[in-house]
């Protein structure tokens, strides 16, 4: 799937790594819509941002005006939720938060702060470690291992991204193969296993995309968004939405991510597919999703409907010509 670099953000509260974009224009840059660009949709306090990365480099955070597409310039911050990428110092610290001693410190490490703020988490390191930490004091309240013992709740993929939302970890794991797993594990180390479509059948959003809705519940889609999940950190309940769209001269099989389509299924599916690979979504306060569409339709922007997908509208962000 389209990774998204996990560089994208500072984590709210890491003064080494949180900035200010400097002087940047109400206009994502031109650099937005060429490969190896990406581009992340957040929200801090019901209003939805966007940023955009050159690999590790960020080039910008902007609000945006869920009416009108408009951006406005905004500090370069992680949205509650969200896992940065980040190098603990040589005593295994980042900006206060402090691993428990293991030896020679990691050299990389994923980071969040969950939605409520409370928390944060140190994650990708080891075998499988994770640290918890209170965000007022920056001490270590715990530490757990999400690998160790062999059941059907172990995290075996290679781990690249981390979503805090509540009091719930939701560990991304790649395989070498097409396929990426959602894992579920409480803060306090009890693992739930795989994430499911709410049935019996596991999800990956390898061409999909896993994403903190609100300060509640994750969404989850699938290749090239023909599902949502939606799960309530709360709760781990469920609930499922196809969107709504037709194969017209593409087949099942146009949709496995391990082949390109079928030429007589190429143009529909560049419009009616290829758009929401890796799409992103965010709940605006009025109820409506806002999705981050990609590929050759980055900076346009939709508009569902929250409860059939039904795309309402789309916004155009404005990209700057140089």
């Amino acid at each position: 799937m389209r990774h998204v670099s996990a560089a994208l953000f500072a984590l709210a509260g890491l003064s080494a790594a949180a900035g200010v974009a400097d002087a940047a224009p109400a206009c994502l840059p031109a650099l937005a819509t060429r490969p190896g660009s990406e581009l992340t949709l957040g929200s801090i306090a019901g209003v939805p941002l966007a940023c955009v990365a050159r690999g590790a480099k960020v080039l910008g955070c902007w609000d945006i005006d869920p009416r009108s597409g408009t951006l406005t310039a905004r500090a370069v911050s992680a949205p509650p939720g969200r896992s940065i990428e980040a190098a603990p110092d040589a005593k295994g610290c980042v900006d206060g938060y402090c691993l428990p001693a293991t030896g020679t410190a990691p050299e990389r490490v994923l980071m969040a702060t969950s939605t409520d703020g409370r928390h944060a988490v140190i994650g990708g390191w080891g075998s499988g470690a994770v640290a918890v930490f209170d965000t007022r004091t920056k001490k270590l309240l715990r530490s757990f291992d999400y690998s160790g013992k062999t059941d059907d709740t172990i995290i075996g993929n290679s781990v690249v991204g981390l979503l805090y939302i509540g009091n719930m970890l939701y560990v991304r794991g790649s395989d070498a193969g097409p396929y990426e797993a959602v894992f579920a594990i409480k803060d306090d180390g009890t693992r739930l296993g795989q994430l499911t479509d709410g049935k019996e059948a596991l999800f990956s959003i390898d061409e999909g995309s896993a994403s903190a809705l609100d300060a509640e519940r994750l969404a989850l889609t699938d290749a090239f968004f023909q599902q949502l999940v939606i799960i309530s950190a709360k709760d781990n309940s469920r609930t499922v939405i196809k969107r709504p769209f037709v194969l017209g001269p593409c087949s099942e099989d146009d949709l496995d991510v391990t082949e390109p389509p079928k030429k007589s299924c190429e143009k529909h599916f560049a419009k009616t597919f290829a758009p929401y690979s890796g799409a992103e979504l965010v709940a605006l306060p009025g109820g409506d999703l806002l999705l981050a569409l990609s590929g050759k339709a980055v900076g346009q922007l939709a508009l569902l409907d929250s409860k059939t997908l039904v795309e309402k509208r789309r916004l155009r962000m404005p990209i700057c010509r140089k």
